[in-house]
């Protein structure tokens, strides 16, 4: 587990398993990467393996993020783009919004999760 009170910057094609990462930090980009983050490990939804990015702030991911049975739970923005493929078992919570592009595959996972935080709320519209 990290835990920091400053913006992360994180170089493409890196990858997280069974990591937790949190920041304090508000601000836009409190999570940034520029092209292929990979958030868990490719498993086939199997336990274990995945990553939590947390923050108060925004999340920035560019070009080719995947995720398997990992979590990203932001206060504010969750923003990525093209190319977010390889999603098995994602959990993406914003308190504002969450924006992406185009050329993304998202799949289900029944297992594979049981390391993502829980909470028990709804909140559609504003």
């Amino acid at each position: 587990m990290l835990i920091a009170d400053c913006p992360i910057e994180i170089s493409g094609g890196l990858q997280f398993i069974d990591a937790v990462i949190l920041t304090t930090y508000a601000g836009s980009n409190a999570f940034k990467s520029p092209a292929n983050i990979i958030l868990g490990k490719d498993d086939s939804c199997s336990e274990g393996g995945g990553a939590q990015f947390i923050t108060k702030g925004d999340v920035d991911f560019l070009a080719g993020m995947q995720l398997f049975g990992s979590q990203i739970i932001a206060g504010g923005d969750v923003e990525f783009t093209s190319n977010a493929d390889g999603l098995q078992g994602a959990s993406i919570v914003s308190g504002s919004r969450i924006d992406s592009t185009s050329n993304m595959n998202f799949a289900f996972c029944g297992s594979g999760m049981g390391h993502s935080f829980l909470a028990e709320y709804f909140r559609l519209g504003k």
